[in-house]
């Protein structure tokens, strides 16, 4: 369990809707908003319901500006990678339609995408509009330009989504500014509270967290007494504890492993009816392993002579000690005692 997110934000889905409210005030009333982002992400949830809260409320023909030299190869990818996104989108590439809507918008005109600040966009730039540029740190990228042109309009409006940036740092070397700002950090990551809400729900059998989340690295001195619980992760479970770059040694406490049958093997076989539901055969095989995966394969060049199918007895199934002192006594063996051993183990 590892990069929980450090502070305790509001909920994801009740920041995009106070975004959503902030921004369809500002182009109401003719202002356009800055949004400071990473070309990745949340990027393609805030294009997705900003477009459609607009289109409900009528302002469906407000200009969303998707500047970056890689605007185009984003949006591209965001459509191809169905696996990672939330089932009713995978369900729209089967169909097959893209999965975002950003497709659509990009038809329609309303979602404009440009390399840079160049001839393109200055032909096309109309205000009120939304603009999604980089970079969030404001020390490089084209929302400089913004920035500059920006900020002696105090109708426009400049939001903060990225948890990872502090908005009065970032913001101050352009003090005094008169535009709006405003930060609603959007961050999806599970924070210490529900991480240990699920730690004891599911009570791990191992647990695999950084270093700094463990109690015993932490100093409790008065400074941060008070902050400690946020940051610790209790638990009774066996704990393994890491720091940036180690290797570390996880045993996986597996008796057995699954394993796929290759049919060069599988059509060899004779299986051997035990009951109703049961069949059995001896295999001969070799075990490869490959990404994670195991195969049973038939043995190259393995000669037929040295293999000998074996036709019974059969010994399968999880035998019990009362079974075992019935079998025995069928078989002419007397006088049987079983005694227990602790509460899991007998002595026949």
């Amino acid at each position: 369990l590892t990069k929980l997110a450090n502070k305790n934000y509001e909920p994801y889905n009740y920041q995009l809707i106070k975004i959503c409210d902030r921004v369809t005030n500002t182009v109401a009333q003719g202002g356009s908003v800055l949004f400071p982002v990473i070309m990745s992400g949340i990027i393609y949830d805030l294009i997705e319901i900003l477009s459609t809260d607009l289109r409900d409320r009528g302002l469906g023909s407000i200009p969303i500006y998707f500047i970056s030299p890689i605007a185009e190869a984003c949006l591209t990818y965001a459509n191809i990678f169905a696996e990672w996104l939330a089932k009713s989108k995978q369900d729209k590439v089967y169909i097959p339609e893209p999965p975002f809507v950003h497709y659509q918008l990009i038809e329609e005109g309303r979602l404009k995408h440009f390399e840079s600040i160049n001839e393109k966009f200055a032909a096309s730039y109309k205000e009120p509009c939304i603009i999604f540029t980089s970079h969030p740190s404001l020390r490089f990228g084209d929302v400089l330009h913004f920035l500059n042109m920006w900020r002696d309009i105090s109708h426009n409006l400049i939001i903060f989504t990225e948890p990872d940036y502090d908005l009065m740092t970032v913001i101050a070397p352009f003090q005094p500014i008169k535009t709006q700002i405003m930060n609603y950090p959007l961050d999806a990551r599970l924070n210490f509270n529900e991480g240990n809400i699920i730690i004891n729900e599911i009570n791990p059998k191992r647990l695999v967290i950084p270093s700094i989340y463990s109690p015993s690295t932490i100093d409790l001195n008065i400074n941060n007494v008070n902050n400690a619980n946020r940051y610790i992760i209790p638990t009774e479970a066996p704990t393994i504890t890491f720091n940036y770059l180690d290797t570390i040694f996880i045993d996986l406490m597996q008796r057995y492993q699954k394993s796929v049958l290759a049919s060069n093997l599988a059509e060899n076989l004779s299986p051997v009816a035990i009951n109703n539901n049961i069949s059995i055969s001896q295999v001969y095989a070799q075990v490869k392993w490959h990404d994670n995966s195991y195969i049973l394969s038939a043995i190259e060049n393995q000669n037929s002579n040295q293999l000998q199918t074996k036709t019974g007895p059969w010994l399968w199934g999880k035998p019990t000690p009362e079974r075992f002192v019935l079998q025995l006594s069928q078989k002419g063996i007397q006088n049987i005692k079983v005694t227990e051993d602790g509460p899991f183990n007998k002595i026949i």
